[in-house]
């Protein structure tokens, strides 16, 4: 019902919505939290394309970026051992449906289930996700360890989620799926609160700009913005402004 659901969402007149999507910010704000310098060097790879894109804006930097930029058709690549570009689209969601099952924690009858493919496929790809990325697998051990004995996790900026349910005693009638939960929301609530913390710092800066446009000709970009979740961002701008917004 996606589609059909966003149609609802119409602009004011004489004004545009532009939605601002960040590229695999989960993803990202793991490898930095769990500090997995292998994570680091798949998303370098794209970055350094990128960048040379930037000074020599060619077709064939472009063409490369399609696939090498992409950190989910490069795991896919290697977790299939097959050549980047005979990536197909099913075999990418799928690679970036168990990336996403694990930093959100679930479970392989789960992942199989949304991506379509067999149980045994996605336990394979998770011991070779395993075998590739080890520093930032273990992280989901470790802060689920330290949820458990201070009842809490942060994200690296010191947002913090509670989790009084490990005080219950896992005898009692429906505690063991209400410690299962925030056993969970132990991985994801570090990882999602980090990406909310630094939307918010996006969008400072994004006023900020506004005010200096503002300060320089006495006059203040016409857009405002409306909706802000952990990786993405709508603003509304009227046409004549567009190009700044």
């Amino acid at each position: 019902m996606a589609k059909y659901i966003k149609r609802l969402l119409i602009s004011t007149p004489g004004f545009l919505v532009i939605k601002v999507d960040y590229s695999a910010h989960e993803v990202r704000g793991w490898s930095i939290i769990s500090g997995d310098q292998g994570v680091a060097d798949v998303f370098e790879q794209g970055a350094k394309l990128r960048r040379r894109y930037r000074l020599v804006p060619d077709p064939y930097i472009s063409k490369r970026i399609e696939y090498e930029g992409d950190v989910h058709k490069i795991n896919a690549s290697y977790f299939f051992g097959i050549p980047i570009f005979e990536v197909v689209k099913d075999i990418r969601n799928a690679v970036k449906t168990v990336i996403f099952g694990l930093i959100y924690q679930q479970g392989d009858e789960g992942l199989a289930a949304s991506t379509k493919r067999p149980v045994e496929e996605i336990g394979e790809i998770k011991r070779k996700f395993l075998d590739r990325f080890p520093v930032g697998l273990k992280w989901f051990d470790k802060v689920k360890g330290f949820a458990r004995k201070n009842f809490y996790v942060e994200s690296p900026l010191g947002r913090r989620r509670n989790l009084f349910a490990f005080l219950l005693d896992d005898t009692l009638m429906g505690a063991r799926g209400t410690i299962s939960r925030s056993e969970r929301q132990a991985v994801n609530s570090p990882v999602q609160g980090f990406g909310s913390d630094l939307m918010m710092s996006a969008i400072r800066l994004m006023e900020k700009r506004c005010f200096q446009y503002w300060k320089k000709h006495k006059v203040w970009p016409n857009l405002r913005f409306s909706v802000s979740v952990h990786d993405s961002l709508s603003v509304e701008v009227a046409y004549e402004w567009l190009w700044f917004a």
